[in-house]
């Protein structure tokens, strides 16, 4: 939002971090009085994250570790991300997951958002996995809660964007990992 000489307001990562791209975009065009359509904020959006997961994004301390881990230990692993494929998938490229991780599955692929299980459940059948065999590692509460909910064992993992939800990520959670590293000692 700075790239279009906004100010962010107070905790706005948070705010939009359970919106869809086109509802984030209608929220800035409504709090910012952008005069571009919604449609046209979201292309712009696209096009400035396209190049930060292209050129810029970095993995957290550990993942790497943690997917090579999984990988030797012959367990697969799909993303379910409510991101946009082409930037995850470049994301991915760009900090080397791709080598780890199976498939990609997007809320459009499921056809529904993190509130509703179908996500997870796609990812399983990628995997030719049952939802007992199946651990869901997730930073965000709202989808914590979908996957514990469908039956999935979780891992809440702790984030800066996510602090005030920690408490109960905590108790949501069937694990809590503080970093990537701790992930290990859960499998």
């Amino acid at each position: 939002i700075r790239k279009c000489g906004y100010i962010p307001v107070e905790n706005m990562s948070q705010i939009i971090s359970e919106m869809s791209m086109e509802d984030s975009a209608k929220w800035m065009k409504n709090i910012y009085g952008m005069s571009q359509e919604p449609s046209v904020i979201v292309t712009e959006l696209e096009e400035m994250l396209k190049d930060f997961y292209s050129k810029e994004v970095k993995t957290e301390p550990g993942v790497l570790e943690v997917l090579a881990y999984l990988q030797k230990k012959g367990i697969p692993c799909s993303a379910a991300t409510s991101g946009m494929k082409a930037l995850t998938l470049a994301g991915f490229k760009r900090t080397g997951i791709d080598r780890y991780i199976s498939e990609v599955i997007t809320e459009e692929d499921a056809g529904k958002d993190k509130h509703h299980a179908d996500i997870f459940h796609k990812a399983c059948s990628s995997l030719k996995i049952e939802v007992s065999e199946t651990l869901v590692v997730e930073d965000s509460l709202y989808a914590l809660k979908t996957a514990h909910k469908a039956g999935f064992q979780t891992v809440g993992m702790q984030e800066k964007h996510n602090e005030k939800d920690r408490e109960e990520i905590k108790k949501t959670a069937d694990y809590y990992c503080c970093d990537m590293k701790e992930l290990k000692g859960v499998i």
